[in-house]
């Protein structure tokens, strides 16, 4: 098989695989496309992890702006976490 594009958007993913590729998304990725039909995929055992991480810079004060940003991105990742993503928190 012969590489011919390297792409990292998700949406420019799924539409080169729904024209003439493949690609590895996660579930959620795809779940509601609305170009469902044309699309095909099978689960991949074992499964692919990894670890994700929200991150700030600690050589700065942490500012309103940063904190109100930091809460809705952590509180939204907690609620998808065992829902719409099938993921586990990690402990520390």
């Amino acid at each position: 098989m012969q590489e011919i594009a390297e792409v990292n958007a998700i949406p420019e993913l799924i539409q080169l695989t729904a024209g003439v590729g493949c690609t590895i998304l996660p579930l959620a990725a795809v779940a509601e496309e609305p170009r469902a039909e044309i699309l095909s995929g099978m689960r991949i055992e074992p499964a692919i992890s990894r670890p994700m991480f929200l991150m700030r810079a600690t050589t700065r004060p942490q500012t309103a702006a940063v904190t109100a940003v930091l809460r809705p991105i952590a509180r939204l990742v907690l609620r998808l976490v065992g829902g719409a993503w099938p993921a586990r928190l990690a402990t520390r």
